[in-house]
């Protein structure tokens, strides 16, 4: 009919069945017009007789939903991504039409002239959302406030790492981003101008988690954003020097859009256990030194002086032999002492990444030191 090789008979009933009819529904599968001539007929009709149509017209794409312009995408009341020929997507597909189904979802690919053009665009974290964060450690009693803040005791001092989890993130499609997303986590003390460093952490499952060390005393302030998701919950974690309890305030920043809940006012907050998630990965080590540590620093420093003894024995005088050990023994437990106290650098890095061989090897490098000095000296 769109080409003039319809009969007149078939083109006039055709004509008046459009002209009379409410709703214009088309199947649509893939254009390949090198393989299947009239595969391009929506494509046909809608630029030739659209414009002279007072019906609604809606197009399923049984295929890929990609091969209508925006211009097209424009002269249709709706345009359905149905993915296949079978009866029930079919079925589905009209009762979305007619609203007794929600129509949900989002396509897997690139849709130009819709909302979904640019997959890439989509798959970002949507910028309305608010990221959640949450504390992993195992804790707590807490007082919940009004305007959604909860305050917090945490079994965390200086030198303890508090582990916290930021999610789920979601699309712009409204599902978990995908793995390997970005997340920032910013860390700044109220007293410091500059922020913490912190790399940036990558999504698994729309949730992402940061082990933070508890470095000095004062207020340690914790947020996340994630591309253009930029609100979070706030974490506040005041800690004075001496205290077993850390202090912890975990609030929600408020929005540019007004809330759609009347917030229930709570005069006389009553303490309350506050179920925590608990973190399925290795939990970094809340103490820097511990009976394990100190096990292994004593093995370290005795299998050293034993290989020191065998290599040494018949090269140098006793008196000066036992000498270099005495030495390399007292600078071992001084390093090992100075690692317990955070005060050796890196101190934090080895706790979270090395534990417990970590104090292996600050032992064994505080060993070696004195040894080599002496060799020096006496050379």
């Amino acid at each position: 009919m769109l080409r003039d090789a319809a009969t007149p008979l078939l083109t006039d009933s055709m004509n008046q069945a459009i002209e009379e009819a409410d709703w214009l529904i088309f199947a649509m599968s893939d254009v390949d017009v090198a393989r299947f001539e009239y595969s391009d007929a929506v494509k046909q009709f809608l630029r030739l007789r659209s414009d002279q149509l007072g019906a609604r017209v809606v197009v399923l794409a049984l295929n890929a939903p990609y091969y209508l312009d925006s211009t097209e995408i424009s002269k249709l009341a709706a345009y359905l991504g149905v993915y296949s020929k079978a009866s029930p997507f079919l079925e589905s597909a009209v009762r979305a039409i007619f609203r007794s189904l929600p129509a949900t979802g989002a396509p897997p690919v690139s849709a130009p002239g819709t909302r979904y053009g640019n997959l890439l665009e989509r798959l970002e974290p949507d910028p309305q959302q608010r990221i959640e964060l949450r504390i992993l450690n195992k804790e707590v009693v807490a007082n919940r406030g009004g305007g959604g803040e909860v305050s917090v005791q945490a079994d965390v001092t200086i030198g303890d790492v508090l582990e916290i989890e930021a999610g789920p993130i979601v699309d712009r499609n409204g599902n978990p981003a995908p793995d390997g997303t970005n997340v920032s986590f910013r860390l700044i003390y109220n007293d410091a101008d500059l922020a913490l460093p912190a790399e940036p952490v990558a999504t698994s499952g729309g949730m992402a988690r940061i082990a933070v060390p508890l470095e000095r005393p004062g207020t340690l302030n914790i947020t996340a954003t994630s591309v253009d998701a930029l609100l979070s919950t706030r974490i506040s974690v005041s800690i004075q020097a001496g205290q077993d309890l850390a202090q912890i305030n975990i609030s929600n920043p408020p929005t540019d859009i007004p809330p759609t809940e009347i917030p229930v006012v709570t005069p006389n907050p009553e303490p309350t256990q506050v179920a925590m998630a608990e973190s399925t990965l290795p939990s970094p080590p809340t103490k820097r030194v511990n009976l394990v540590t100190l096990a292994i620093a004593a093995i370290t420093q005795l299998v050293v002086l034993a290989l020191f003894l065998v290599v040494l024995v018949r090269v140098m005088p006793r008196q000066m032999l036992v000498y270099r050990l005495l030495w390399a023994t007292f600078t071992g437990w001084v390093v090992y002492i100075l690692y317990g106290t955070g005060l050796i650098p890196g101190s934090t890095w080895l706790q979270i990444n090395l534990y417990p061989w970590g104090a292996a090897g600050v032992v064994f490098i505080g060993m070696l030191v004195p040894l080599v000095w002496l060799q020096l000296k006496t050379e």
